[in-house]
């Protein structure tokens, strides 16, 4: 599928295979946590996200030089068939859309350490901030990841007045966040 491709081609791949649900959460990430070792400890923390199906991924990352464009979503929960969406599903539903590339350059080239790279990688995608107003309203927010160590988030405030604090959840078992306010 990407041999070949030119300086403007792309490929779209789900590396999760299927749709989310919580009982495919489960049952799928059941093989990777009994096998233990890094990647288990990532997929145990999976909460929103599938653990990726990394045959295609990885044949991709084999067969190009290309970078990998990572796209993650949330809003179309609830959506079992594109033609509930189609149908006028979506009409009134916010859906947010979250865009990062990562440089070829900073793609491991040895398959155990590509393997990790591309959990770690789904595990970012499972990152996100809740924010808590003193009144107790709590908003939650994707992070993106900005490189690097770095990560950012967007937030504006919901409230005219009061304190918010704010706590960070991954699925990536050795982030250091610290909550503040």
């Amino acid at each position: 599928l990407a041999t070949g491709l030119a300086k403007d081609d792309a490929v779209l791949i789900y590396p999760e295979g299927t749709r989310y649900s919580e009982e495919k959460r489960i049952r799928f990430s059941r093989r990777w946590v009994d096998q233990g070792g890094p990647i288990g400890e990532i997929v145990a923390r999976f909460r929103r996200v599938l653990p990726p199906r990394p045959g295609g991924t990885l044949a991709l990352l084999d067969a190009s030089m290309a970078d990998v464009v990572v796209l993650a979503h949330r809003g179309l929960e609830g959506f079992a068939r594109v033609k509930d969406m189609w149908s006028g599903g979506l009409v009134g539903t916010t859906v947010e859309l979250r865009f990062w590339r990562v440089p070829r350059s900073a793609i491991p080239k040895d398959d155990k350490s590509r393997l990790r790279w591309l959990f770690e990688l789904w595990a970012d995608v499972d990152a996100w901030v809740i924010f808590s107003h003193e009144s107790g309203r709590q908003l939650r927010r994707p992070l993106f990841w900005d490189g690097g160590t770095s990560y950012r988030v967007r937030f504006a405030s919901t409230q005219p007045e009061g304190e918010w604090w704010w706590s960070v959840h991954s699925a990536r078992p050795h982030h250091d966040f610290q909550p503040a306010h």
